[in-house]
């Protein structure tokens, strides 16, 4: 039982890293955008920061997506 407990702690931890790095690669893609706009006004900049919030979450899921589809073809094949 300890080594099923310690594959799936294993697996977790896989995960969990995999996640941290989508969503470190969405929010350096976010910061590249965010610079080639410039300085944003002063009524534009709470929405900026809303929807910056909201669609690294979503380009994440998007980039962790693309990278992980092809691993499992590569090793299902």
């Amino acid at each position: 039982m300890n080594r099923v407990l310690g594959y799936l702690w294993r697996f977790a931890l896989i995960i969990l890293g995999f996640a941290c790095a989508a969503l470190a690669a969405s929010a350096f893609f976010h910061l590249l955008l965010a610079a080639g706009f410039g300085p944003f006004e002063e009524d534009m900049r709470q929405a900026a920061h809303l929807t910056m919030a909201f669609s690294t979450v979503v380009v994440a899921a998007l980039i962790a997506y693309y990278a992980f589809f092809p691993a499992v073809v590569f090793f299902v094949l």
